[in-house]
């Protein structure tokens, strides 16, 4: 019988080969995982943000009602206006600020996935509209400006007021 000697050192090199390469896997896995987690991060950190600027704009258009006065009745005491109406233009274009802040609002969440998290502000646009005709007219006329939501609540609001 022939006695075989191993070569150790190749066979120690070998497996330390094989080591470094699952190791190596192992490296590029986890960095993957945390570029992708880092990803996610930032994807949702630039939408919170973009959200808290619709938010601000939603507040701006509060300000202007609180620069014009005259102008809340129509906005929350149901008070009907006519094309003739003076007030009328000015009313429209707070109207106009007003709805499209809402619309946007409430498309961007469902936009990222975040939709179902909105539901209060869902309530407030509906009241919104229940309290101002303006409002009303305005998606009635412009009704594929908007989107689906915005309009759905319009109608639901709207039709409550009356």
């Amino acid at each position: 019988m022939v006695k075989r000697e191993i070569d150790w050192f190749s066979r120690v090199t070998s497996l330390l080969g094989l080591f470094v390469s699952i190791a190596s896997i192992g490296a590029v896995a986890i960095s993957f995982y945390t570029l992708k987690q880092a990803d996610t991060s930032a994807r949702l950190s630039r939408a919170l943000s973009a959200y808290q600027e619709m938010v601000s704009r939603s507040e701006d258009v509060d300000k202007v009602l609180v620069e014009h006065p005259a102008m809340r009745p129509y906005f929350r005491d149901r008070k009907p206006l006519s094309h003739a109406d003076e007030d009328y233009n000015l009313a429209a274009a707070i109207a106009e600020m007003r709805v499209d802040a809402f619309d946007a609002l409430l498309e961007f969440p469902d936009l990222i996935g975040f939709g179902s998290q909105v539901e209060g502000w869902r309530n407030t646009v509906r009241d919104a509209f229940r309290d101002s005709p303006v409002m009303c007219d305005l998606v009635a006329s412009y009704k594929a400006n908007y989107g689906r939501t915005i309009v759905k609540l319009a109608n639901e609001g709207c039709s409550s007021a009356r």
